[in-house]
């Protein structure tokens, strides 16, 4: 098992006691596939510079779960508003690994999407809380495609996305 902290650093070591950052689900996949990643009380606030906030590849089957449910907080920097030159509503979590599995963890406060859900077959959504989910761009123009898991195309769900037991 490995551990994430909202004060985390990708340098340590990924232990309880000296956990990566967030950004770890993106930049440590082969390292984190097929495991358990805890992550630890506190708010992770990702940095709203773009479409995809933390794009998850290569860690096929890995769980990201909050060590004490609902008290790892996902949310970013951008207010509920997201740049007006930015093509699309940003996503904060982007799914492109198989097999992979959210587990106890809380997205709110963002624009855009919470989950996006790519190139990954059998994603699995388990005891999360999903909430404020807002969908304006700095321009006042509202964006009517957002939403808390987004499906980027419908061949995805047939491949098995399972939500279950989550707050939206």
């Amino acid at each position: 098992d490995f551990y994430i902290g909202a004060t985390g650093n990708n340098a340590n070591t990924g232990t309880a006691a000296s956990p990566w950052a967030l950004t770890a689900l993106a930049s440590k996949g082969a390292q984190i596939a097929g495991k358990r990643v805890g992550l630890l009380d506190g708010v992770y606030t990702i940095t709203s510079n773009g479409q995809v906030l933390l794009d998850i590849s290569g860690a096929h089957g890995a769980t990201a779960k909050a060590v004490n449910a609902r008290q790892a907080v996902i949310t970013t920097n951008n207010n509920g508003v997201y740049p007006s030159n930015v093509p699309g509503a940003p996503i904060a979590l982007l799914v492109n690994s198989n097999n992979f599995t959210f587990d106890g963890l809380k997205i709110t406060d963002l624009a855009g999407h919470g989950i996006g859900i790519q190139s990954a077959t059998n994603t699995t959504i388990l005891n999360c809380e999903i909430s404020n989910i807002r969908t304006s761009r700095n321009s006042g123009q509202a964006d009517s495609n957002c939403g808390g898991v987004y499906f980027f195309t419908q061949s995805i769900v047939k491949n098995g996305v399972l939500i279950e037991n989550c707050l939206f």
